[in-house]
Parts: C-alpha cells; structure tokens; sequence
C-alpha cells in the first residue's frame, strides 16, 4: 500500500456541481488562502496595516497579507513552536494591528495566553488553523477562537477543495457568489488509476513517480488560487464527516509513528498530542538536515510520503536564521485515513530505517 499525507479524492465531480451558499458566521472557499484574503478584509486590515507572523510558516500566508495591503512583521518561536515572548517584547510591535497564531499540525497552540497577549496590545487575532479541521480544545472548534480564523478541511478529507472562513457574530464578511475551481478531471483520474493499479506494489510505484524535493525550500511552494467557491458536494461532505472517528484514527497512527521513530532516533515535536487536536502529520526532529535527507530518501524508496514542511517566505530564507534551522530537522510522517494503526505497525516492523 502506498501510503501518502493526502486523502484520495473520493468523488467525481462535473460541471453541473453548484457552489455552496456560506453562512452568517462561517464562510466557505475553495481554499485557505482565499478565506484569509476575505478576512483581513472583514478586519479593515489593508493599507500598509502591520501583521505580527511567525517565522517558521509557508510562504503562502505572508503573500495573502501583502497581496491584501499589509506589512508582515516576523517573529521568532521557541522550540516547541510557540510565540516566544520575551523575544517579541524587545521587539518594536507598535505599529502592530493584528497577530496570526498557527497551530502547527492540528496542535493547539495556549490560545488563551494568546488571547490575553492580543488583547493587552489592541491587536486583533487571526487563529491559523490550516492544519488541523475538526480539532477541539477547550470545548470549542479550533479555529474559532480569534477575531478570525481559517480552516483547509482539503489538507485531511477526501475533497478536492475546501477552505473556512470563521469570523464573530459582530464581523461581516462581503462575500460574493463566486465561480467554482475549474477540475482537470482527465488528470486526477489517470492518476487515481495510477495508484489503484500500483497499490500493492509501493516500491515500484516510489520508482515511477518522481521523487519530490522535499529536502529542498521548493518542496511546498503553493500556487496562488483564484477567488473561487467550494462545490455544493464538497461542503456537504464535510458537514458529514464523522470528526470524532477521523480524530480518534489520527492519534492511534501517530502513537504507531511515535512509538517506532523513538526507536530510531527521531525525537517529536510534541511530547503531548492533546485528546481534542487533530494532528495533519506526525512531526518529529531529526539529529541534523542530512538526516532528515536521508529519511525523505527511505519514504521515497519504500512508498510512504515522508516529508519536510514547509516552503518559508523568501526574507526569512535569506536570514538564514532559527527558522531555517527548524525547518532543516523537521521530519514528517502520514497519518492517512486508509489504513489502520495495527496494518502500519505491520508495515513498519518489515522495514529497516535509514
């Protein structure tokens, strides 16, 4: 079985397939960046507004910022991915108008310090939760937390798009009927059928594919979407989507990866995965980016989409700083939704690491 980070798509679509109709308080794109586009315009933020980023992000949400009019100002994390604040505190934040908080993998983040943060400075929050649709922390859904939040339920279910819009019940969002994502149907099925013919045989297909960059800063660069809509069926698959099943199926793969990985050097990011995040990926660090290379190279050869994350805006590239030095160590393991912890333990003990 090839085991990849992304769901198979599990309909088809066509062109009779209509846009969703978004509500009051959450709006429905065919992708992330769409929805944050569509925010920071609900906030007012444009016109040179600065936003407070983290450094250790891909360089598709600093782009959605300058595209909107905004000035991104970059701040440091700790080791475990987390605002560090005694460093933002030396830092000249008053021209700051807005921080983006990320919760990296599906983890969440001590939203309600950051909340306290936000609220002591005047500054509004955008809650990143890209990573990790269908978590829950604190007895609310991730992402709902800040004056805004985004979702990109696309990264875990079998669709084809899908991007959130969370805003306050105080916000209003001006968001037109748009046109749907044009689907290369032809493309996706050849594809599908690719994988389908070649599913038992995961070393053959890793020889036929190409090997993906993943040691390289090209490995993520996203393309820039239209404004497009999400389908009708997609939101529907989404709303029907049985989160507790998917969550609980998530966490039982990452103690697999996490049980195995400790045994061959990689240490997790996250000591903790907590009961109610939905975790993308399993992130470990590695000892060194040769390491990390040589990772990438076992899960091309063996079938399973070992990966780095993510592709980081240029500016922080040239710096050359922490950001990178994270960037190099982080190895990540999938978590797809098609096999079982018990098959992926199996699979596992039949390989030798790199």
């Amino acid at each position: 079985m090839i085991i990849n980070r992304k769901p198979e798509i599990s309909f088809r679509n066509d062109h009779s397939r209509k846009p969703h109709v978004a509500s009051d308080s959450i709006y429905t794109f065919s992708h992330g960046q769409t929805a944050l586009s569509y925010g920071l315009r609900a906030l007012g933020l444009s016109d040179g507004a600065c936003v407070l980023c983290p450094d250790y992000i891909c360089d598709a949400v600093p782009r959605v910022l300058q595209d909107a009019g905004c000035r991104v100002l970059y701040h440091p994390l700790t080791d475990l991915l987390e605002p560090d604040w005694e460093k933002i505190s030396a830092m000249d934040c008053s021209d700051v108008r807005a921080m983006i908080v990320i919760h990296y993998f599906g983890i969440p983040q001590d939203i309600q310090k950051i909340i306290r943060k936000c609220k002591g400075h005047g500054w509004f929050l955008i809650e990143d939760n890209a990573h990790g649709f269908g978590g829950i922390h604190e007895g609310k859904r991730l992402g709902t937390f800040g004056d805004i939040g985004i979702a990109s339920p696309y990264k875990l279910l079998p669709i084809p798009n899908g991007g959130l819009l969370y805003v306050r019940d105080e916000q209003r969002v001006d968001a037109p009927l748009l046109p749907l994502q044009p689907l290369k149907i032809r493309t996706m099925s050849l594809k599908a059928l690719l994988r389908k013919l070649l599913s038992g045989m995961p070393v053959v297909y890793a020889r036929l594919r190409p090997k993906p960059p993943y040691a390289s800063q090209e490995a993520f660069r996203e393309f820039t979407p239209m404004e497009w809509a999400m389908d009708e069926l997609t939101y529907q698959t989404i709303v029907n989507a049985d989160v507790d099943v998917i969550r609980a199926h998530r966490h039982a793969l990452c103690q697999t990866w996490r049980n195995w990985t400790a045994r061959h050097g990689l240490k997790p990011i996250f000591e903790v995965f907590p009961e109610g995040s939905m975790p993308l990926v399993y992130p470990t660090r590695s000892q060194s980016p040769e390491k990390s290379a040589q990772w990438f190279e076992w899960g091309y050869r063996n079938g399973i989409d070992v990966h780095s994350w993510p592709t980081l805006p240029k500016a922080i590239v040239r710096q050359n700083g922490q950001a990178m030095r994270t960037w190099e160590r982080t190895v990540c393991f999938p978590v797809p939704h098609d096999i079982s912890s018990q098959n992926l333990d199996r699979r596992l003990r039949s390989l030798s690491p790199p």
